[in-house]
């Protein structure tokens, strides 16, 4: 190991030794081998103490789930590199990371201030040391720009970032660019994963609003639901997104996140389900005081979605109620005006459409204003009118008492009743 790093070495201060001669080295010294990176690593972890004004910065954020040690480990690095005049200094300005990366990561950079124009290089080296890409040789004062990883896996993959004073494609010298500093700036991503949607359900019609969270979530070019592309979607960091839902079949899908890294795996956190909405079929009794209090049956589809309170109305007012079934609820009619109102049962998928078969009358208790005559025999018989308001409500039998005891009726209209007096004690009784 000692001898190849002093072979090294003995190597650039012969291209140090050959900038200062007055002879033009022969091109063919040059060409024999162009020296790759990786065969000068280890020379840049032994002579780090070579580096002559190098501030390097590292905000390492939390290690992303998708990512490899070594894109997590570069992702969020800043540095600030400076170019010596010094043969051994001009390419000892690079940071090597020797972590393992993946296949398909996105490595996106930007780097400035390189005004002397210095050769600014960004990538990946598989392990054979001969095969890399990314950035390299980028010598414009300022840029940016991004790449997709193409790594075997193998451990001897690893990400580097630098400046130097020669650039590799082709192979060239460049004094001029010596004291220079730039400042690199970098961030890596893997392949989405997502952890979690809220909320995780909705109805077959979309148009909700969904918070994705996950991460990796940079450069982002697709979100879906069940294979659906998102109607919208808005990428808030890495690690969220907000999508407003597409039109899908009632079932339970993936939410996916893509990017050039490649397409979230599936799993139970990522998991939506689209509800139809619920339908009522029936209700009964059909009709009940205004002073409310009556308990109503209603039949229909899609109950069991339903959240436990604030999910059954009578017109626009709250029930209490149970949900029994997916077909069947238990509602107890809360007070109203007199008047028809619809039934309706709320889920996430909707609100059941109203008709004829969820409707409820609540009716008015009726008045009773005269009765005549207003007397007769205890043994009952006599034909009474009963006038007052109300009486279409009535059920055909046992609505109409003398007292306590109940007569037979014929209802002739909403403000009339000919009833036939009960036998009875002797008194007077009220009917009702």
């Amino acid at each position: 190991m000692l001898g190849l790093v002093r072979s090294a070495i003995a190597r650039a201060r012969g291209w140090v030794s050959a900038l200062s001669s007055p002879v033009t080295p022969k091109r063919r010294e040059r060409t024999e081998a162009r020296p790759r990176r990786a065969s000068i690593r280890p020379l840049s972890r032994i002579a780090t103490g070579l580096v002559a004004g190098v501030a390097l910065a590292l905000a390492a954020p939390s290690a992303a789930l998708a990512m490899s040690a070594g894109c997590s480990a570069l992702n969020g690095w800043s540095g600030t590199y400076t170019v010596d005049a010094d043969g051994l200094g001009t390419d000892r300005n690079t940071w090597d990371l020797g972590l393992p990366i993946a296949n398909g990561e996105v490595v996106t950079y930007s780097w400035s201030g390189n005004t002397k124009g210095a050769y600014v290089y960004v990538m990946y080296t598989q392990g054979d040391g001969a095969t890399y890409a990314g950035l390299i040789d980028g010598a414009a004062a300022s840029g940016s720009g991004s790449f997709t990883t193409g790594s075997t896996g193998a451990a001897g993959d690893f990400y580097e970032v630098g400046v130097q004073g020669y650039s590799q494609e082709p192979f060239a010298w460049k004094p001029s660019s010596f004291d220079s500093t730039v400042t690199i700036n970098v961030s890596c991503s893997g392949v989405p994963t997502v952890t979690s949607v809220s909320p995780t359900a909705g109805a077959t019609g979309g148009g909700n609003s969904v918070t994705i969270t996950g991460a990796d979530f940079a450069g982002v070019t697709a979100v879906s639901f069940g294979g659906v592309a998102a109607t919208t979607y808005t990428v808030n960091s890495t690690t969220q997104i907000t999508a407003t839902v597409p039109a899908h079949a009632a079932g339970t899908v993936d939410v996916r996140v893509s990017t050039a890294a490649g397409n979230s795996a599936t799993s139970a956190a990522d998991q939506y389900t689209y509800i139809a909405p619920p339908t009522v079929t029936s209700v009964s009794p059909t009709a009940g005081p205004t002073g409310g209090g009556t308990t109503v049956t209603i039949t229909g589809t899609g109950f069991s979605a339903a959240n436990p309170t604030g999910a059954v109305k009578f017109g626009a007012t709250n029930a209490t109620y149970t949900i029994n079934s997916n077909t069947q609820i238990t509602a107890t009619s809360p007070a109203n005006s007199a008047g028809t109102y619809d039934i309706t049962v709320a889920t996430p998928g909707g609100t059941s459409a109203t008709s004829a078969a969820d409707q409820y009358t609540y009716v008015a208790a009726p008045t009773v204003t005269s009765v005549s005559p207003t007397a007769g025999p205890t043994g009952g018989g006599t034909t009474v009118t009963i006038t007052g308001t109300g009486f279409a409500a009535a059920n055909p039998t046992g609505a109409v008492k003398f007292g306590a005891t109940v007569a037979t009726y014929t209802i002739n209209s909403n403000t009339q009743i000919t009833a036939t007096s009960p036998a009875n004690s002797a008194g007077t009784y009220d009917i009702t």
